[in-house]
């Protein structure tokens, strides 16, 4: 089945699986289908996002994607922190040129929530007041 080629890790451990198979089950599956078989459970073993199991059917990375992840994170962070020092004065600027643009809607949000706020507030004083006036009480 093997060429002369220089195999891929993945590709050496579907030989091994498919050489032990072969010796169980020799007989009973052709090599080309065994070879599929033998494909088709790495793909899903290892490159297949997996799900949780209970009711909420939750989707998870594949096992290759965890372990690109866990093995490149720290490389990622180191990255990512050099390239945040080395732009930081650019990175300021355009989120105070992002905070300028913003402002009007910014304060504008604000003294809103903070008349809602007031108006609840006079609302539900009112709405006790004239309970107890209502109930015949002084308060």
């Amino acid at each position: 089945m093997t060429d002369n080629k220089q195999l891929t890790p993945q590709e050496t451990f579907q030989e091994k699986i498919i050489s032990r198979l072969r010796e169980d089950v020799s007989e009973l599956i052709p090599d080309e289908v065994l070879s599929q078989l033998v494909a088709n459970g790495i793909e899903k073993m290892f490159f297949t996002p997996r799900r949780s199991g209970d009711w909420r059917n939750t989707e998870y990375p594949s096992w290759f994607e965890e372990e690109v992840q866990r093995l490149f994170r720290k490389d990622i962070e180191t990255h990512l922190q050099q390239w945040l020092s080395m732009h930081q004065g650019d990175l300021q600027q355009k989120i105070l040129k992002i905070i300028e643009q913003q402002m009007p809607t910014i304060v504008a949000t604000a003294l809103l929530a903070g008349f809602t706020q007031t108006m609840r507030g006079i609302g539900e004083d009112l709405h006790t007041q004239f309970r107890i006036a209502l109930e015949g009480g002084n308060g």
